[in-house]
């Protein structure tokens, strides 16, 4: 049995922190926040980067799902994502923003990262199956046009 490690005060207030940032900049920020190229580029990886601190803030923080079968912790992290993606888009589009559900895949895929490849129970399942996912989440993280990785030309 795989039992979660322990994370210290300071990396789960960072988390908790970078988390909050990430919640306001979903409704308060958008790529066209700062006339940047940089940081229009940078804004659409951000999805993936929230929504895999948010399910590792589910896993850490609620301890009937880290005590969970790796399975149950599969299903309830990836309706989370699907559930809070689309109602933040919803939501963006009440707010008068361009609501994009391009965006709800950019946070499966950081749900998928989460679960593939820094969630503890994963080791529970069979090697070759667990590397089966990590590779397709990378497959689907890389074919994502705006997921940072440079394509040539």
């Amino acid at each position: 049995m795989v039992t979660m490690s322990p994370v210290s005060g300071w990396k789960q207030r960072a988390l908790l922190l970078f988390s909050a940032a990430c919640l306001v900049l979903l409704f308060l920020g958008g790529p066209d926040l700062i006339h940047c190229r940089s940081f229009k580029h940078a804004w659409d990886p951000g999805h993936i980067a929230a929504f895999l601190a948010w399910s590792l803030l589910l896993i850490h923080r609620w301890s009937w799902l880290s005590s969970g079968s790796f399975r149950k912790q599969a299903i309830i992290v990836i309706v989370f994502c699907l559930v809070a993606g689309g109602s933040v888009e919803v939501a963006q589009g009440a707010l008068g923003r361009y609501p994009s559900f391009d965006d709800v895949g950019r946070d499966i895929i950081g749900c998928l990262i989460a679960l593939f490849f820094l969630f503890p129970k994963r080791l529970s399942l069979d090697q070759s199956l667990r590397r089966l996912l990590q590779t397709v989440t990378l497959v689907l993280f890389s074919e994502r046009p705006d997921s940072g990785i440079p394509r040539p030309d």
